[in-house]
């Protein structure tokens, strides 16, 4: 076995093999899109190991311009989001960015970007959102 491929399996590009980071209890940060009431109101991208421990560093953000109770906090996971993982590099503990990357054309975030390259899914690239 060549060692790229030893250490493609021990590590947590290979989710639950033998040594990986999965496995030692240790999950890599995700990115979860966290509101109360409606999304559309406002939201914040926390950067969480679970989707509890997300809703716990979302509150007091949320909490800011709500008044909403901790159990009104929602959490969603965000995938395909290249964006996203490319402001991760800036700070890789758990943390919470309120100023995540928008999508061009109709200035929404959340929604992944579209195969053709212009805008998100929810506009389509032509920003009617």
């Amino acid at each position: 076995m060549t060692a790229d491929k030893t250490k493609a399996i021990n590590s947590n590009e290979n989710p639950g093999a033998v040594g990986s980071l999965v496995e030692r209890g240790v999950r890599p940060l995700r990115p979860y899109m966290c509101w109360a009431g409606d999304p559309q109101d406002g939201a914040v991208l926390a950067w969480a190991h679970t989707r509890q421990e997300a809703r716990k560093l979302a509150f007091p953000a949320i909490a800011d311009w709500t008044d909403c109770g901790f159990i009104d906090v929602r959490a969603r996971l965000l995938k395909a989001h290249p964006a996203y993982y490319e402001t991760l590099k800036l700070n890789d503990a758990p943390h919470v960015n309120d100023d995540p990357p928008v999508c061009p054309s109709c200035e929404t975030w959340g929604s992944p970007p579209h195969p053709d390259g212009h805008g998100c899914w929810r506009c389509g690239g032509d920003g009617a959102a």
